[in-house]
């Protein structure tokens, strides 16, 4: 499988970097905290959710873990209208932007 990441602006993730409320630590309830150990997030435990110190801990995290993947490319500062998909022998298949 392909992955094309196609982001409008110059950095990717858009409000995530300040915890999508405009505040830099990021409090998710259990049991989101499973991702941030897969990604090796740090976080405090508060009992029945958790606190990253900064919310562009996790977002760099993301990034980073998508990136790192032989199959995936990001595309930042591109907007895209319209995809043109095709339905070909191995699936629905990407052809055009």
């Amino acid at each position: 499988v392909k992955v094309t990441i196609i982001e409008q602006n110059v950095a990717p993730g858009g409000g995530c970097w300040l915890g999508g409320q405009l505040f830099s630590a990021m409090v998710v309830r259990k049991p989101g905290h499973t991702l941030f150990d897969e990604l090796e997030v740090p976080y405090d435990d508060k009992g029945d959710y958790v606190v990253v110190k900064h919310a562009a801990l996790f977002m760099s995290s993301v990034i980073r873990a998508s990136l790192i993947s032989e199959n995936t490319k990001l595309f930042n500062a591109v907007a895209v209208e319209d995809l043109l998909v095709r339905q070909e022998d191995e699936g629905v298949r990407v052809r055009g932007v």
